[in-house]
Order: structure tokens, then sequence, then C-alpha cells
């Protein structure tokens, strides 16, 4: 059984056929001899109405109804690297002076790379500990059975650090030096590049979105026999985004310099802005 809503789509819909087909019929029958159909329509009007083309006739919420994108492409100026220290013992005090001493490092190479004090800042820091299970067996009576017992291995110290890099020359150097500095306990998790500002670069993509919509909205209406009229409703769908992923050609991880730096490859970012309008119809 079909539910209320859909009940209703399709009875809407049926009556949209139907009066379409009232109106193709009186635009066939009419006498008209510049082909002006029922209505007012013409019949290349009727035919994108019924094609569901975007044209509208009517007053409250009609019109022509156009969707415009606007895309611009630019190269990023910073770049944000989430590096982590990681180390496990058998005990809180070691773990912890293990994961000080290589964030100290880490630091030290930050700054030695000209990263700014102010660029660096902590995320996460958490000490865990962490278990195993071993199975067992035990007699109880005349029964033997087995279980599992849980037994401390150790603690987990992870302290997370979010780095920002504002000379994109240097990123892969600046990896590879954090890298070294924090010995086997360094994790880099990831590196994203985005532009700082990017007002300018949304507004021309606004513009080009805008002008691409009123593009489609002066076709919609010259195929239709129409004209547009103003711009009565516009929107933006969504918000321009500009981070990406990095790519990352090579690496080393094990502490040991490489020969040459870690290539880390940007790539220019997409800011893409989509606009909704409406136009009236003259």
């Amino acid at each position: 059984m079909l539910s209320v809503s859909k009940r209703n789509t399709r009875l809407g819909f049926l009556a949209v056929v139907l009066m379409v087909a009232a109106l193709l019929f009186g635009a066939c029958t009419s006498d008209d001899e510049n082909g002006t159909a029922l209505g007012g329509l013409t019949a290349a009007q009727l035919q994108s109405l019924a094609s569901g083309a975007g044209f509208s006739i009517g007053t409250s919420g009609t019109g022509i109804h156009a969707t415009g994108v606007g895309i611009v492409e630019a190269s990023p100026d910073i770049a944000f690297a989430s590096a982590t220290v990681d180390s496990f013992a058998t005990t809180v005090a070691e773990a912890n002076a293990t994961a000080a001493t290589a964030m100290d490092a880490m630091l030290t190479a930050l700054r030695s790379m000209g990263v700014a004090d102010d660029d660096r800042e902590t995320k996460f820091f958490n000490i865990q500990p962490e278990y195993t299970y071993d199975q067992v067996f035990v007699t109880e009576g005349a029964e033997r059975f087995q279980r599992s017992e849980r037994r401390l291995t150790g603690y987990r110290v992870t302290n997370t650090l979010s780095v920002t890099l504002r000379n994109l020359d240097s990123v892969g150097a600046t990896v590879d030096a954090v890298v070294a500095a924090g010995g086997d306990t360094a994790r880099i998790n990831n590196i994203t590049f985005s532009i700082e500002d990017g007002s300018a670069l949304e507004v021309e993509a606004r513009t080009l979105a805008l002008q691409d919509a009123v593009a489609k909205a002066d076709l919609y209406a010259s195929e239709t026999g129409a004209d547009r009229g103003k711009l009565v409703f516009v929107s933006e769908a969504g918000s321009p985004q500009f981070p990406q992923a990095f790519r990352m050609e090579s690496a080393s991880f094990d502490g040991a310099a490489s020969a040459a730096p870690t290539a880390i490859l940007a790539g220019d970012l997409t800011i893409r802005v989509t606009v909704n309008t409406v136009f009236e119809v003259d």
C-alpha cells in the first residue's frame, strides 16, 4: 500500500500531466497563426514545461529556476601537520619519560626549522594501561575448565601535536627533522594544505556561479519564448572548503636521514561554489 505522501505525489504528478495534456490539446487546436497556445503559452513552452526543464509561470514561488556553479583553482599557501609521540613501557613513569624526551626533541627540531611557537599546539595527550588476555586452565573440585585472565602488560603514552607550516618549500624537510628527532616513537598522522585567507577566491567563485546561473536562466527563457526577469531568490549551497590531503612520494620513518627530503606535493586547491536562483518571467 502506498503511503499518504507517495499517494499525494502520484496524484499531483497525474494532475500536472492532465493539465499539460489539456494545454497541448488546446495548442494544437488553436487558430492563432502565430502559434500561441492556450493560456498564452507557446508550444515550445508547453514542451519545456512537460519535460521539467525548470520553466514555470506564475507569481509566488514560480519563475525560472537555475543552479549555477563557480569553480576557482589556486595554489595553497599554508600547511597543517599532525605529529604524534607514541611510547610504551612497563611503568607509567618510564613511558611518560620516553614520550616527554621525544616530544621535547621534536619541538626543538621544529624551532630549528623556523616554526614559531605560536604555530605549535598540543591537541591530544593520553596515558592508557594496556592488557593482554591469557588462557589458563582452572580446576575446581572434580571439574577442569579454561578461562581468560587479564594481565597488565604496560602503559602507553600518546601526545599529539598540531603544527602550522607557513613555508611550503620546507614541508618535506621539516617532516624529516621531526621524525629524526622523535625516533621510533614519532608518528606523522596527516598533512593538509589550505589557503590562509580565501575570501577573495570565494568572491570570485560566487561571481562565476551567479554568471553561470544567469546564463542558464537566459537559455531556458530563450528556448521557451519568454523573457528573463529580475532575480528574486538566491541561496548558496554549503560553504567553500579549501583543505586537501597531501601526497607523499617517499619517507623514512626509521630515524635515519634520507638522501633527499621527503617529497610532499600539495597540488592545486579547488574552490567550488553552488548557488540556487529564481528569476521572474517577463
